[in-house]
């Protein structure tokens, strides 16, 4: 297993199936409703090691699969009026 480096997106699975994408960086901390997760207590251990974040809480790491970074990006709305909704279907540019 490849261990977790400064820079890399980890995926944290805690036992309850929530799933939390972080970008590690030394020195960062996240701080959640649970607990504390010191960056710096991810860096360089093997993916896949389960880590404390409270009493009772583990959570394990792991690199993030296509879907699960597709989940995590902020989309947001955009109107789009019924002229351009043609080009759009036919791949065609205004």
């Amino acid at each position: 297993m490849t261990a977790a480096v400064q820079g890399q997106q980890v995926l944290l699975l805690g036992k309850d199936r929530k799933k939390l994408i972080l970008r590690l960086q030394s020195g960062q901390r996240l701080q959640i409703h649970h607990g504390i997760l010191y960056h710096d207590g991810l860096i360089g251990l093997p993916l896949g090691t389960l880590v404390s974040l409270a009493p009772g809480l583990p959570v394990s790491s792991a690199n993030p699969l296509l879907g699960d970074l597709l989940r995590s990006i902020r989309r947001s709305t955009q109107i789009v009026h019924s002229m351009d909704i043609g080009c759009l279907l036919l791949g065609r540019s205004i």
